[in-house]
């Protein structure tokens, strides 16, 4: 529920326009935002698996996870919002290179063939708005246009002593609507392995987490978790790296000191984690306790609770799949 909130709260700063669905939202707001969705009011839902299952909206194009199911039949019922009533959808799973192979047997699992495909590049998206732009303007000059004499008169008059073609280039490029956010750069990591992790960039200082992958870390969740704890924006928060057992990230150097000071407080809600200084990048080259222990980087027990989602800039391919469900 946080991780959903969280989302929904990232993209609609980015102008989008979305709402958070979830079982703990009181029913009267469930049904307005569900409302919302149906009549194209909002069209983004950031949802939990729970909520999800209670969607039943038969013109859903699209569903995207951003954190991989737990299982097959999770993957099923997260999908099963879009290809609904002999409709053609979408499902498209965010997948980071290291547990690649953990997804392709949940999708065999779940019998489902996918098509594996590299995050677009900024570029990508860019040439597909414009083609988009493109046909939808093609579309309206093939139906019937009800134009006024007066819009025409001011057409040709545009045209009077011009070159045409110079003016239809130039009405095309100020008629394409700017995307809401600019679309961003993506690399992708190096013969498609996990991410490799380095010193801080430049500007950043590292920290480390004891919570890793096998205690359910994720980008989003680290980052989450941070944000909260140190009294930081996302914005402030470099590279996220997940390990087995701990995760490094960096941090803005404009806010380290404040980071630093509001994260050596034992978290009340997460007792057992732990945030350090990275070995190497203190004054005296230790790793400095953020939790109150002298160094000692303890492994977190069970799951932690979740924090705010929205990771760092995913590295990582996806898969799609396209599909009709009955």
């Amino acid at each position: 529920r946080v991780d959903a909130s969280a989302l929904a709260t990232k993209l609609s700063g980015d102008g989008f326009p979305v709402q958070p669905f979830s079982g703990e939202l009181p029913q009267a707001q469930r049904t307005r935002t569900l409302n919302s969705f149906r009549d194209g009011t909002i069209r983004t839902l950031v949802s939990t698996d729970v909520a999800a299952r209670g969607i039943d909206v038969p013109d859903i194009e699209l569903v995207v996870h951003m954190d991989p199911p737990s299982d097959s039949d999770s993957y099923v019922h997260r999908s099963g919002r879009t290809g609904r009533a002999g409709r053609t959808g979408k499902s498209v799973m965010l997948v980071p290179p290291r547990i690649q192979r953990q997804a392709v047997r949940l999708l065999e699992g779940a019998r489902i063939q996918v098509e594996w495909k590299p995050v677009p590049a900024a570029s990508k998206v860019r040439k597909q708005l414009r083609k988009r732009f493109r046909q939808e303007m093609r579309q309206r000059l093939t139906d019937e246009c009800d134009l006024s004499q007066a819009q025409i008169d001011y057409a040709k008059d545009l045209l009077d002593g011009r070159d045409p073609a110079a003016v239809v280039a130039l009405l095309l490029d100020l008629a394409q609507p700017k995307p809401i956010r600019e679309p961003m750069e993506i690399r992708e990591p190096k013969g498609g392995g996990a991410p490799v992790a380095s010193r801080s960039q430049q500007g950043f200082a590292k920290f480390s987490i004891n919570w890793g992958e096998k205690t359910g870390a994720s980008a989003n969740r680290v980052l989450g978790h941070v944000c909260r704890r140190g009294q930081v924006k996302s914005h402030s928060i470099g590279a996220i790296e997940i390990g087995t057992d701990r995760s490094t990230f960096d941090v803005d150097s404009s806010v380290v000191a404040r980071f630093e000071k509001m994260v050596r407080r034992r978290d009340a809600r997460d007792p057992n984690l732990r945030i350090v200084r990275a070995a190497g990048t203190g004054g005296a080259g230790e790793a400095r306790s953020a939790g109150g222990s002298s160094g000692r980087v303890e492994k977190a027990r069970g799951r932690p609770k979740q924090g705010p989602k929205f990771g760092t800039k995913p590295k990582r391919p996806f898969a799609s799949k396209r599909k009709g469900r009955a």
